[in-house]
């Protein structure tokens, strides 16, 4: 089981295919060649994956140097022809980066760097990657948060900094303000520079602690972002739904999709600390909409488990958008949202998890028209609800399958199997004309694979999912962490990597 606690997600995500490949799966460590390092206990490797086409980002935010813990790392991995991974260049292959490898920054102990970590294709053949650290002391104010802006192409790499005391850049950094907690990259105005935004969970608004808030950095026609062109956005913000009040994390999770179909990014913003009709941690989506001069109020939503035509019921502790994904689950050409809702009760069954989509529609957002709630219960599902499963506690949208619809990747850290418990799973539920199907979904778990030791108690395996096709085979993959709680150098964190290839199919209209 995945404890309920705010610090959790913190301290805690030889063919001719370009494969990492063992059998069907490769299985990365701090120790594998690909990243190039050695084993560390704790160094919490995949707690936060990003993706895009053939790269993936693995990060260790709770990595080591010497005597400064939890200063962080992460791993920058691309796939190459002829069946092995690149060895590590600085150059436009593999690479290791912390605080020491930017100009203007430096490891310190318990900065967390890469708690969060996106990345997205720029106009100019780069890769831009953001990289969140939550807890950078700026000055001599603690745990304020930064992040970096990191570029690969190649002519090599290169790093931006910013923070809320940064000039251009709305807010001020403030004592446990944890900017850079959550990152998501997106084209909010359509003009072809990628845009950010960044959680700062933090922040204290109007005088409620921990209330939260998102910066939105437009991008700039060199490439980088524009410090200059900044909003900031809260439940405070004008015309903006909800209310601010302590603990709502307003921008602990964050996710981009275009809900309305106008070609301009949306951004949905995960508020899982909101109190809905009284009922506290209940959590709340505030949506927010892409305009010509960026995001704008106008349109704004807040969805919650007791908005109309929404499944479930709000009740204390659910946690409602405690993790996002965005993919066309219903194959109409718009994109549609996830939201976990990891430590939603099912039946007597508490903190078994949930999943709800919300499907998008051209010129109006998100509608509550064709909503799903999902969980191990529902008839026809694999498996069933258990208390501690967390389902929903990570999730991940990619091509799965055979078809033209979107799949849904569901971590589920705290899955128990007979003798086996908190091993966790990931469940693959197939897109569809009608969205999720259930009776055709997958599990998956570390005993698919030759992973060392098989199934084990206590590996989460599910903490943090990404899809995306890094073989180059035109079939998008599917990375999934093991993040134990009782790290050893027998049973590490680790993320293992499913590929689509053509073997024999070992995933049921999946992974084959």
């Amino acid at each position: 089981m995945i404890r309920k606690s705010w610090l959790l997600g913190l301290l805690l995500a030889n063919s001719s295919h370009a494969q990492l490949n063992l059998e069907w799966g490769s299985f990365l460590t701090l120790e594998h060649p690909a990243v190039g390092d050695s084993y560390q206990s704790g160094a919490q490797f995949g707690a936060a994956l990003t993706s895009i086409n053939d790269e993936l980002v693995i990060s260790a935010p709770s990595y080591n140097f010497g005597n400064d813990t939890n200063a962080g790392r992460i791993y920058y991995l691309k796939s190459a022809a002829g069946g092995a991974v690149r060895p590590l260049e600085w150059v436009s292959g593999n690479g290791r980066y912390s605080q020491s490898s930017i100009s203007g920054a430096a490891v310190e102990t318990g900065d967390f760097l890469g708690r969060s970590v996106a990345i997205a294709a720029t106009a100019n053949n780069a890769s831009k990657i953001l990289i969140g650290v939550p807890q950078e002391d700026i000055g001599s104010i603690s745990n304020a948060g930064m992040f970096h802006e990191m570029f690969v192409d190649s002519q090599g790499v290169d790093f931006l900094n910013y923070h809320q005391d940064t000039a251009g850049i709305q807010g001020t950094a403030e004592e446990d303000d944890l900017m850079g907690f959550a990152v998501a990259l997106g084209d909010f105005d359509n003009d072809g520079n990628i845009d950010a935004a960044i959680g700062a969970p933090g922040e204290s608004v109007d005088g409620w602690s921990d209330a939260g808030a998102v910066n939105v950095i437009m991008g700039g026609n060199d490439g980088t972002l524009d410090p200059g062109n900044d909003q900031l956005w809260t439940q405070s913000s004008l015309f903006i739904e909800g209310s601010p009040r302590a603990n709502d994390r307003f921008g602990r999770a964050l996710a981009v999709g275009d809900f309305n179909d106008d070609g301009r990014d949306d951004l949905a913003i995960g508020v899982p600390g909101d109190t809905v009709d009284g009922l506290t941690n209940a959590g709340s989506v505030n949506v927010i909409y892409g305009g010509s001069d960026g995001l704008g109020a106008t349109g704004d939503q807040l969805w919650n488990q007791n908005s109309s035509g929404i499944g479930g019921g709000a009740e204390v502790d659910d946690y409602f958008g405690w993790s996002l994904a965005v993919g066309d689950f219903n194959g109409d050409g718009i994109d549609d949202l996830a939201i976990g809702v990891p430590y939603e009760a099912i039946g007597s069954n508490s903190d078994a998890g949930a999943v709800h989509i919300i499907l998008g529609e051209a010129g109006e957002g998100l509608v509550s028209t064709g909503s799903q709630f999902v969980s191990q219960a529902e008839p026809g599902f694999l498996g069933g609800s258990q208390a501690g499963d967390n389902f929903g506690f990570s999730l991940a949208a990619g091509k799965l399958n055979n078809d033209s619809y979107y799949d849904l990747a569901i971590g589920t850290p705290g899955e128990d199997f007979t003798n086996v418990p908190d091993a966790g799973a990931a469940y693959i539920v197939h897109g569809s004309a009608n969205g999720l199907q259930y009776n055709d979904e997958y599990i998956i778990s570390e005993s698919y694979f030759s992973v060392p030791g098989g199934r084990r108690a206590e590996r989460s395996f599910g903490y943090a999912l990404t899809a995306n096709d890094f073989d180059n085979d035109n079939k998008d993959d599917l990375a999934i962490t093991s993040l134990p709680f009782f790290d050893s150098p027998g049973s590490q964190q680790s993320v293992t990597i499913a590929y689509r290839v053509n073997h024999d199919p070992i995933f049921k209209n999946g992974f084959e």
